[in-house]
């Protein structure tokens, strides 16, 4: 067999309709990414018997985790799932919010070690532990994504019935295709250098009596925080994080009218700045870290697709 190249593995998901089982005959769709994977995560004992000989006489298993960190780059359409997934909720009308009603999906890896030989690690019950967004200025916009799953098993034949969905092939967006900028109502807008987000579940695993794998995942609140990297141009920016202050974040991504995505959190809360006054060749710059509060009428963050 042929070592298996990185540029041959294909990466694919589809919903599950019941929970930790990849539906029947499944149309996977073929996912987008530039690096990433789902690892086992197995939790090992090791005896404290006692021996005069100094050897350990077992190492034993107690717990198998699967856990997988991918980096894309942000495309229209192509994470629609992803962020409904890590939000809990579904798009409706285009516009979704964070709310309180887990999905899972399967992920399948499939690998070519040549002349026709593949293999497939198949992972069940996955869930979006946490997704971030990126953007920073004469820069692509990248995304990247924690999830967590309940199952593994391995496998040299396809799902019997299984087809792949092409992934789309969408331009990357960059930098410069961000417009309507709002910063907490600051006039005029702070001049950043970038923004980042992450959306975060922190699931946490429910492992039983006489099961090797977490029966499902609890989650914590919906936390939303990020840093804003700005260029020091006058104090509003700064005076804002030192008083404390909340207000709304809006911004767009995308050029093509009927393609682009309006971020929203209606109250991000400024929390601490720290200034960089850099050296002879540096410019200041300023670095707020904020977090984004909500409640059942307002939630903390709301996208809106197809503007």
């Amino acid at each position: 067999m042929t070592i298996a190249s990185g540029f041959n593995a294909r990466r694919a998901f589809i919903a599950e309709v019941t929970g930790n089982t990849t539906p029947a005959t499944p149309a996977f769709q073929i996912m987008r990414a530039v690096t990433g994977n789902f690892d086992p995560r197995k939790t090992t004992k090791e005896s404290q018997e006692i021996y005069t000989d100094r050897n350990v006489r077992s190492v034993y298993q107690v717990a198998q985790d699967m856990e997988g960190n991918f980096n894309m780059e942000f495309s229209n359409s192509s994470f629609d799932y992803f962020i409904q997934n890590c939000l809990q909720s579904t798009w409706t009308a285009n516009v979704i919010s964070d709310s309180n009603v887990p999905i899972t999906y399967s992920h399948e890896d499939t690998l070519d070690n040549g002349g026709g030989a593949l293999s497939y690690l198949r992972y069940t019950g996955c869930q979006v532990d946490s997704l971030s967004l990126s953007v920073k200025a004469a820069n692509e916009i990248t995304m990247s994504m924690v999830a967590k799953a309940r199952g593994v098993t391995t496998g040299t034949a396809i799902i019997s019935g299984a087809t792949y969905v092409a992934s789309n092939t969408n331009p990357i967006e960059v930098a410069t295709n961000v417009g309507s900028l709002a910063v907490l109502g600051l006039s005029p807008v702070p001049r950043l250098q970038g923004i980042d987000f992450t959306i975060s579940n922190s699931l946490r695993t429910r492992h039983i009596v006489g099961d090797l794998y977490s029966q499902d995942f609890g989650a914590d609140m919906v936390k939303v925080s990020g840093k804003f990297m700005a260029y020091y141009d006058s104090v509003a920016f700064l005076q804002a994080a030192i008083a404390h202050q909340a207000g709304a974040l809006t911004f767009q991504i995308g050029t093509t009218v009927g393609q682009r995505y309006t971020i929203s959190m209606p109250s991000v809360r400024l929390l601490d700045p720290n200034i960089n006054l850099g050296g002879r060749t540096s410019d200041i710059m300023q670095e707020i870290s904020f977090q984004a509060e909500g409640s059942a009428a307002t939630p903390c963050i709301t996208i809106t697709r197809a503007v």
